[in-house]
C-alpha cells in the first residue's frame, strides 16, 4: 500500500491502533511507523517522540526554520498548548510550501477522526519534522 492509498483508506475513520486511551493523533503515527517501515511501537506522545533518542535510529529530526518544507512521509511534530501538554503528530502528505503545508491527522480539532488537515509553520506551535530514514516512496 502506497501513503496516499493508506490516506484514503484511512480517511473519515477512527484509528485506535494500540487500543490504549480511544483514537489519539499517535495512532495515526504508530501505524505509519509499524505498517510502512516495520519499526517497534515507539512509546510516547508527540513530545516524548520529538525528545526521544530511540526515534533517531529511524528517523532524522528536522526542526522548524524558514526553509522547511515537509515532504511527503515526513512526520510532523507539534508543541504542546495550555490545553494540550501533550503535543500533536501527523504525516506530512507532501502537498504544500513555505507558508503551509497538509498533513494527515487524527484528533485535531479534538475529537475528530482521521482527515487531511492544513497547517502553517507558526513557531513554536511546529517544532519540525521527523524524516524516515527509509523511503517511503
Amino acid at each position: 500500500m502506497t501513503p496516499d492509498e493508506h490516506f484514503n483508506f484511512w480517511n473519515t475513520k477512527y484509528d485506535d491502533f494500540d487500543k490504549a486511551y480511544g483514537p489519539q493523533c499517535k495512532d495515526v503515527f504508530s501505524r505509519y511507523n509499524k505498517e510502512f517501515f516495520g519499526n517497534p511501537y515507539l512509546k510516547g506522545n508527540a513530545i516524548q517522540l520529538w525528545n526521544n533518542l530511540t526515534v533517531q535510529k529511524y528517523y532524522t529530526q528536522i526542526k522548524n526554520t524558514l526553509a522547511l518544507i515537509p515532504q511527503k512521509g515526513d512526520v510532523a511534530i507539534f508543541n504542546s498548548t495550555l490545553k494540550n501538554p501533550y503535543g500533536h503528530v501527523s504525516i506530512c502528505t507532501g502537498r504544500g510550501n513555505w507558508l503551509w503545508f497538509q498533513s494527515f491527522d487524527q484528533n485535531l480539532p479534538l475529537g475528530t477522526p482521521c482527515h487531511f488537515q492544513n497547517h502553517n509553520y507558526i513557531y513554536p506551535r511546529v517544532l519540525g519534522v521527523l524524516r524516515p530514514k527509509i523511503n517511503v516512496g
